[in-house]
């Protein structure tokens, strides 16, 4: 399926160069960094649980999530009209196995956090999706500010980042409509208020000057 498609859209640096090159997306703040988990995502929206694709989550990635602990705090979320986007993962749950050494069988982490208003998610900024997160006991993804200029030229300054993400499958950047930025309408970045690029070392590690 597109990536248009898809309910949490990660764009790969092709196509985010793409929408650099027709001049669909403008840099006017700062953009956020965070480490890239190496497991699955899952959408809780109006009360139900769904796969990347915007399908009913498999019952497989259900229990998954029961099992890491974090299911209740998740649906109380959502009854108060929250939308929660997590990545669920572990020494059990790792495709690429990156958490093999991971702690805990299973995981989980909030990737992003939305408000659901007229049937249609808004992603909040991270600096009040962490501090929504934290107030239902659930642990948001560590991220950080950059300059803009990580997202300037891909894929090379995408690439020049990933030593900092040693360990992790790699790592992901946002930008939010809320910092300032001018985002378009595709792959519903604009509708969703973020854009997000993975830069991961699959595919960017061989860029990497040591």
């Amino acid at each position: 399926m597109s990536v248009k498609t898809r309910l949490y859209p990660v764009l790969v640096p092709a196509q985010y160069a793409s929408l650099l090159r027709r001049r669909r997306v403008t840099l006017r703040g700062p953009v956020v960094l965070e480490p890239k988990f190496d497991g699955y995502l899952v959408a809780a929206i109006g009360g139900k649980l769904y796969n990347v694709l915007g399908e009913p989550a498999p019952r497989w990635l259900k229990a998954a999530l029961f099992m890491a602990g974090v299911a209740e705090q998740v649906y109380e979320m959502m009854r108060d009209g929250f939308a929660v986007f997590l990545e669920v993962y572990g020494r059990r749950l790792t495709p690429n196995g990156y958490h093999r050494k991971h702690k805990r069988d299973y995981d989980a982490v909030v990737l992003d956090i939305g408000i659901v208003e007229d049937g249609r998610v808004r992603i909040l900024p991270p600096e009040k999706a962490a501090d929504a997160a934290d107030i239902y006991g659930l642990r948001y993804v560590p991220y950080r500010f950059e300059d803009a200029d990580v997202l300037t030229d891909p894929p090379m300054s995408l690439a020049e980042r990933l030593p900092a993400y040693q360990g992790w499958e790699g790592y992901v950047a946002k930008v939010y409509a809320a910092h300032g930025h001018r985002l378009p309408p595709d792959y519903r970045v604009k509708q969703l208020g973020v854009l997000m690029v993975k830069a991961r070392w699959q595919s960017l590690g061989n860029l990497v000057v040591h």
